[in-house]
């Protein structure tokens, strides 16, 4: 295990990781656990790596999470880096971790091509000057059956950001003037990267309107391809979803929800990944939930 500090120093110091340590619990929130699980499910991940990882707390969850083998660390701050390898040291007693300093801004992933299974970046992606780039590198480093998991506000909806913002004790002029920087892309923007990167199975939860976790597979696999009637059908009357549509937004991006109070009613539940909203339909004959465990 081991830190190497490759950058030229942090401006912002131990304020700023004091913040993110305090702030951990309500940036990922049960909310974010669940829409994450319903995207990629808790399938073993042997090797992880964390973007942006800040104080590692992230890391220390999911290595428990996938069962993972190895996790890394990376961060262009020597401050947070130091707190993260204290945390790792720590905490991980069946995983090996590495924690290095690296700007993908001008640097390198240095890590082998198809050695990560689960690649991560938290409220990272909008600080990049060139996400694209980015994205590529780590399609790169990715193994067949890994998958790249991004977390990020998203633009659409100022008045929620500032109001969150606000309620976790910034003032309404620093929240509406980090508004555009913080939340400059869009679901879409971050689908699309994605998929001009090389991405065949792109899959997107919404939180509330301003957070959203985009994530996007090689190929697909347990855990990545839930709209897939094969995978998820395996009773011969099996309810046919293929033409549902948000009664909200309209949207196609459907998932069925495994609820026991729906089916001892004998009713099929389900939810947009687009706006959140929850619906029901009658009449179904397949109990079986939207992804196979």
């Amino acid at each position: 295990m081991r830190m190497t500090d490759r950058t030229r120093g942090d401006s912002e110091g131990s304020d700023r990781v004091k913040r993110m340590i305090e702030t951990y619990a309500a940036r990922y929130d049960d909310p974010f656990w669940n829409a994450l699980t319903e995207l990629i499910e808790t399938t073993p991940r042997n090797r992880i790596v964390d973007f942006g990882c800040g104080p590692g707390l992230f890391l220390i969850d999911a290595a428990w999470k996938y069962r993972a083998k190895w996790v890394y660390g990376f961060d262009s701050s020597p401050e947070m880096l130091g707190r993260a390898n204290e945390f790792l040291s720590e905490r991980l007693k069946d995983c090996k971790y590495e924690v290095e300093g690296l700007d993908v801004n001008v640097a390198p992933i240095p890590l082998p091509d198809k050695s990560i299974d689960l690649a991560f970046s938290g409220f990272f992606l909008h600080e990049l000057s060139n996400p694209r780039d980015h994205v590529s590198q780590v399609y790169k480093v990715l193994s067949d059956a890994g998958v790249y998991a991004i977390y990020d506000f998203i633009s659409g909806n100022e008045e929620s950001f500032v109001e969150r913002m606000i309620a976790t004790g910034w003032s309404e002029e620093r929240a509406r003037d980090r508004y555009p920087s913080m939340c400059k892309h869009s679901l879409e923007d971050i689908e699309s990267l994605l998929k001009s990167s090389g991405f065949q199975i792109i899959k997107s939860n919404r939180i509330e309107d301003i957070r959203a976790i985009v994530v996007g597979a090689k190929q697909a696999g347990p855990g990545t391809e839930r709209s897939n009637t094969s995978m998820r059908h395996r009773s011969p009357w099996a309810y046919d979803d293929s033409d549902i549509r948000c009664p909200r937004c309209t949207s196609h991006k459907i998932i069925r929800c495994h609820d026991r109070w729906a089916t001892s009613r004998g009713v099929q539940m389900f939810e947009c990944t687009t706006c959140g909203k929850r619906f029901v339909d009658r009449g179904y004959d397949d109990y079986l939930p939207t992804f196979i465990r």
